[in-house]
C-alpha cells in the first residue's frame, strides 16, 4: 500500500526545534525541474521551471519542493521460498546415518523516483553538468539566464540541476539473499554404555544488491541538444541511442521511459557478500560407572 494512502503523515515530520512547530522534508528533486547557473550574472542563483510550461525560471522555495518520500511503502516488497527436510537411516545399533538440509531465496525492492541527480553525487562532486547555450530546448530568457552573454551560442557552459520524471517508472534498489545449511553424519553404539557422534555443517550465504543511477557522461551528452532539420537530437548523434534531455520544462512529456533508459544503461552495478562455514564435531559418551 501506497505511504501516501496510510492513516497518518503523508510526509516526513522535523521539527527544528524541540516542542516547536512541525514540518515536512522536501526535496529540491522536483518534477518542475531545478536549474542553477554556474556562469554569468545568475551564477548561484535557485530555480525551477515555471509549472505553468511556459519555459520560464521562478525563483526556488519551498513551496515548489517536492516531498521525497510520497509513493513509498512504510516497509519494501518481499518475497521469500524456504524449503528443508531431513533424513535419517540406522544400519544397525552401531550406525545410524542422518542428515537434514534447510534452503531459502530471499528477494526484496527498494523504488526510487526517477532522477536526474546533481552532479555532485559524481566523483568529488566538483564537476558540474554541461548545456549548450543554442538549445532548443531553452527559451530565450532561460538561455539569458544560464548563459549570460553566450546566449544563442554554441558554447557549453555549467549548470548545476535536478530533475524528478513524473512519467518514467521508479528504479529499484534489489537486494537477494540465498541461503544453504546442511548436515551429515553417524553415530551409534560401539559398547555397552558407549556411544559415539560425529557430524558436520556446511553452511553458505550469499547477499546480492544492485543499483543505479545516471550516468553523468550520458547526462551531459542528452543536455547537448540541437535540432537537425527540425528534428531534435543529441549533438553526439544518436549511435549510442542518445535521447535528448528537457530539463528547461516542468513535467516535460519528452522525458520519456527511453530517455532514463539511455541515462542509466551500463549504470548498475551489484555488491556481493559471501558468509560460507564448515564445522566438524566428533563426540564419544559412556558410563564409567560408580
Amino acid at each position: 500500500m501506497p505511504y501516501s494512502s496510510r492513516e497518518t503523515s503523508g510526509c516526513q515530520l522535523t521539527e527544528a526545534v524541540k516542542d516547536g512547530p512541525l514540518s515536512c522534508t522536501v526535496s529540491t528533486y522536483t518534477p518542475y525541474g531545478y536549474i542553477s547557473p554556474r556562469t554569468g550574472a545568475a551564477s548561484g542563483e535557485q530555480y525551477v521551471n515555471n509549472p505553468d510550461g511556459s519555459r520560464t525560471f521562478v525563483p526556488y522555495s519551498t513551496a515548489l519542493a517536492a516531498n521525497p518520500y510520497d509513493g513509498y511503502s512504510f516497509q519494501r516488497e518481499d518475497k521469500r521460498w524456504n524449503a528443508g527436510g531431513f533424513t535419517s537411516f540406522e544400519i544397525s545399533d552401531a550406525a545410524e546415518l542422518y542428515g537434514s538440509a534447510m534452503w531459502f531465496r530471499d528477494r526484496s525492492t527498494n523504488p526510487y523516483p526517477a532522477r536526474v541527480y546533481s552532479p555532485t553525487a559524481y566523483g568529488d562532486g566538483s564537476s558540474p553538468y554541461y548545456v549548450n547555450c543554442n538549445n532548443p530546448l531553452m527559451s530565450a530568457s532561460q538561455a539569458q539566464t544560464v548563459c549570460g552573454s553566450s546566449a544563442g551560442t554554441s558554447d557549453l557552459v555549467p549548470i548545476e540541476l535536478r530533475y524528478r520524471f513524473n512519467n518514467v517508472k521508479d528504479i529499484e534498489d534489489v537486494y537477494l539473499n540465498k541461503g544453504l545449511r546442511a548436515t551429515a553424519g553417524v553415530r551409534g553404539q560401539f559398547a555397552q554404555g558407549w556411544s559415539y557422534d560425529v557430524g558436520g555443517v556446511y553452511a553458505r550465504n550469499r547477499q546480492d544488491i544492485t543499483w543505479g543511477q545516471p550516468d553523468y557522461d550520458r547526462v551531459n551528452n542528452a543536455l547537448n541538444v540541437v535540432s537537425v532539420n527540425g528534428q531534435l537530437q543529441c549533438a553526439s548523434g544518436t549511435t549510442d541511442g542518445c535521447v535528448p534531455f528537457d530539463a528547461f520544462s516542468a513535467n516535460s512529456t519528452l522525458n520519456t521511459q527511453a530517455l532514463y533508459d539511455y541515462l542509466t544503461e551500463g549504470s548498475f552495478g551489484t555488491s556481493t557478500t559471501i558468509n560460507t562455514l564448515y564445522d566438524m564435531v566428533a563426540t564419544v559418551q559412556g558410563d564409567l560407572g560408580t
